[in-house]
């Protein structure tokens, strides 16, 4: 299944395969965490991140516009559900992923 992961510690956005059945535990080996939950993020859609990603202390990460005062240090773009309550492939496109992200660094 095709996701995209954006890591702002690399600010580096990357298309990459993800395993359907093995989703959430990718987003989690990804984003460094043990824990992950799903956000909205328009125009991009739906982005696991970490429960605690938002970035409290200095460091770099990065803002969507639908989520301007909100910077998160990586997330995994997938696409919606499906009627049968499973993830789908992001069909956003890589060009615009990198487009719309703003990379933040907090000193």
């Amino acid at each position: 299944m095709r996701a995209i992961h954006i890591d702002s510690y690399t600010q580096q956005v990357l298309e990459i395969d993800v395993l359907p059945a093995a989703v959430q535990q990718t987003a989690c080996d990804l984003l460094h965490c043990e824990r992950v939950k799903i956000i909205h993020a328009p125009p991009l859609g739906y982005m696991y991140v970490n429960e605690s990603s938002w970035c409290a202390e200095p460091r770099t990460g990065f803002t969507v516009p639908s989520m301007p005062r909100s910077v998160l240090e990586a997330g995994l773009l997938v696409g919606p559900y499906d009627n049968d309550g499973r993830e789908t492939a992001t069909t956003v496109t890589l060009k615009k992923v990198i487009a719309v992200v703003k990379w933040e660094n907090y000193e």
